[in-house]
Formats: C-alpha cells, sequence, structure tokens
C-alpha cells in the first residue's frame, strides 16, 4: 500500500481537495450531474471492501476531465463511486468484523482502513468520506514514517515515536482535509480508544493539536505534493526533537506520571544516572537541537551527518569523526569545539569518557539500521564509506 499511497498524496498535495460534497458524470461527457442521496448511507461500511487509493485516484482522474467542477460536486461523485462499487461486489454485512482493541500494536494504530474505525470515528467519516479516505491514507503514511524514523525501544507507545506519529497525522489531515475536520476525527479516535488512560489521552490530544497547527503554519508551496510531505515530514520531527510535543515514557526518563516535552531529561526519583551526555549533530546546513542521553537520538534518518557537538555534565568527554573518504580529525573535549567539516559527511565516530569512574557508551545509525554499542575506545562506531545518520550516546558508571 506504501506505494500507491505515495502517489496518492503526489495527487492530493499537488491540488489539495477540501470537499464537503461531491459528483457523479454524465457518461457521454465532461458535464457534472449533482445526485443527492435521500437517506443517510454508512460509506465507512461499503468502503471495507473497497481500495481506497484506487477511488482516491478516480477522484484526480475527474478532476482533470472537469477542472471547473465545484467541491460539492467531487463529493458527491466520490459518494457515487462507492456506491457503484459496492453494488458490483454486492458486499454482504455479514462478512464484515470490527475491529478488537483487546491487544492493541502501538506500532500501527491509527485507523487505516474503514473496517478499523469505531463508532465515533465512523460518524465523522460518513459525514464527509472523501475527506475521511484521505485521512486513512494520511494515518497510513504517519504509521510508516514512525517505523522508518523511530527504533522500537518502547513500542512506540507514548514515547518520542508516539508523539511523532499522531503529530505528523494531524498535520497531514489539516492540510488537506482542514482543521476543523481533522480536529474532529482526531478526537473522535481518542473517544473510541477506551484503552487510553487520562495521562495517555492528555498526551495525545496535546500532541495532535501541535501536529495540526504545524500543518497550517506554512504554505509549503512546492512543485509537487510528496515535497509538501516531506517538508511537513521534517517539521514534525525537528518539532518532536525540539520538544513541542509532550510524553512520558522514554529510554532516558523511563516511566513518569506526568507529561514531560519531548526534549525533556526529567527521570524518576530512583533512577540513577551516572552523568548526562547532551549532543546534537549538524545536518542540511543547520544544527539540529540538543538530545540528552538516550531520551532520542542526534540526526535524521536518510540524511548525513557532517558535524557533532557534545558534552557531559558531571564527566567530561572527548570525541571525534572520521571523514567519509578522509581521514579521522584531531579530538574535540567537551564543547571547545565541534568534531567535523561543514560539507563533508562522517563514516566514523569516536566517544571517550575522561572520569576513570565512567565510560561512554554509543552507537551509530548506518544504511537503515543502528549498528551495535561501543564503549570507549573499544571500537569505532559506524562502517568506512557509508554515511551515518543518526547517533546515540550515554555515560553509564564502571
Amino acid at each position: 500500500m506504501k506505494k500507491n499511497y505515495l502517489l496518492i498524496l503526489i495527487l492530493i498535495f499537488t491540488s489539495i481537495i477540501l470537499p464537503t460534497t461531491a459528483f457523479a458524470e454524465n457518461q457521454n461527457s465532461n458535464s457534472v450531474i449533482p445526485v443527492k442521496n435521500a437517506k443517510q448511507i454508512d460509506y465507512a461500511q461499503l468502503l471495507i471492501n473497497q481500495n481506497i487509493d484506487q477511488l482516491l485516484q478516480t477522484v484526480d482522474d475527474y478532476k482533470s476531465r472537469n477542472p471547473e467542477a465545484t467541491e460539492d460536486e467531487i463529493l458527491i461523485f466520490f459518494e457515487n463511486q462507492i456506491l457503484e462499487n459496492s453494488k458490483q461486489l454486492e458486499t454482504s454485512s455479514n462478512n464484515i468484523t470490527s475491529r478488537s482493541i483487546t491487544n492493541i500494536d502501538y506500532t500501527k494504530f491509527l485507523p487505516t482502513t474503514t473496517s478499523e474505525l469505531g463508532p465515533t470515528e465512523k460518524s465523522v467519516f460518513n459525514s464527509d468520506p472523501l475527506k475521511g479516505a484521505m485521512a486513512l491514507c494520511d494515518a497510513q503514511y504517519a504509521i510508516d514514517a514512525t517505523i522508518a524514523s523511530w527504533s522500537n525501544s518502547n513500542g512506540y507507545h507514548n514515547d518520542n515515536a508516539d508523539a511523532f506519529r499522531h503529530s505528523l497525522w494531524n498535520a497531514l489531515m489539516s492540510k488537506h482535509c482542514g482543521t476543523s475536520y481533522a480536529e474532529r476525527f482526531a478526537n473522535a479516535h481518542e473517544t473510541d480508544n477506551p484503552n487510553n488512560d487520562k495521562l495517555e489521552r492528555d498526551m495525545d490530544i496535546n500532541n495532535n493539536s501541535v501536529g495540526r497547527n504545524l500543518g497550517i503554519s506554512k504554505p509549503y508551496n512546492y512543485p509537487n505534493g510528496m515535497a509538501i510531505v516531506n517538508a511537513i515530514t521534517t517539521d514534525v520531527l525537528l518539532s518532536v526533537k525540539s520538544g513541542m510535543m509532550k510524553r512520558y515514557v522514554g529510554g532516558d526518563i523511563g516511566t513518569l506520571t506526568y507529561l514531560v516535552n519531548t526534549n525533556s531529561n526529567d527521570t524518576p526519583a530512583t533512577t540513577n544516572i551516572a552523568s548526562n551526555v547532551f549532543y546534537q549533530v549538524y545536518v542540511d546546513g543547520r544544527w539540529l537541537p540538543n538530545v540528552t542521553n538516550l531520551n532520542d537520538y542526534a540526526g535524521i534518518y536518510g540524511r548525513p551527518i557532517q558535524c557533532i557537538y557534545a558534552n557531559g555534565d558531571k564527566s567530561q568527554i572527548r570525541y571525534r569523526v572520521h571523514l567519509k573518504g578522509g581521514n579521522w580529525l584531531s579530538w574535540v573535549t567537551q564543547r571547545q569545539d565541534y568534531a567535523g567539516i561543514y560539507g563533508r559527511n562522517i563514516d566514523g565516530l569516536q566517544v571517550e569518557s575522561l572520569d576513570s569512574s565512567r565510560y561512554a557508551k554509543y552507537r551509530v545509525y548506518v544504511g537503515g539500521r543502528w549498528l551495535s554499542w561501543v564503549n570507549d575506545l573499544s571500537d569505532y562506531a559506524g562502517i568506512y564509506g557509508n554515511n551515518i545518520e543518526g547517533i546515540q550516546m550515554e555515560l553509564i558508571n564502571k
């Protein structure tokens, strides 16, 4: 579905749709014949066995043939396509199974098909099935982007990855479904998820809201739809890293009983931190926000790192990088300088604690995977000739 979904996003964002009703097409011409349905129809139910990607493609094809079609006519067309396909498929309600939320896989828990919709979500979906279909596609993209951008250290649940997933979904929805519809759909999702406790619900609602604001805060005027999607994804990722969202679970903070910013290093009172280490990297011509210990990773998957800037608080560290196609650069202690050269990608990293009671533990992300942890100078992190795209480090008591 991912390949098809990316195509749909390109089409959607190239000519953004903000529909409220839709249209039927005269088979013998390009004229538009609005058709009003006399009774409330459960489009979500009818769509369960239909291909949403293909339906959205027919909408784009119709728009190309009918550039003057109104938003109402577009929605009527989409609704009638659902009805026509339903008749052809002879879908029976006896074949429909409702979703089970007893054991939720939070790796992918956003509604991506109509069979996964709860009663409140279904009501919002049926109020405008064209926007609803796009919201489901946005959910699938947010899930894929989360898996591609974050490691599954906490089950993608109540941590930074969770914050990213919800915020990105809402940012995309608000961009082309409108903020009002995006908010209704997201709130319905929270209502239909009774497994959420209050803290989790408050976290999701906050991150949903931040995402919607991000989705409409910039014009994102790019020549093609996928460039818009990539720009929104990057903005949401950087917002998580800079602490704009909320979480209460993380490898660095354990599980808290209150919400903290996604860049917070709050820790439970029982946690014994040897020494905090703060680090940031230079990517795509800019310094990314600081990361503390393992509360996140420094970098952006798919983007080569060129420099690193780091320090410990209770213990000093020194570090150096290896230039791709070049040599090891000089050691840097704390933040006396940064390690690296602007414009040159790195493929190796070494970090050492200067405190004899502690050692540095670090790893890098290369070629789509995290490499093994390295302790102090027992080895170097990286693979010569391969760009480093992510870094994690911490200081451990010996």
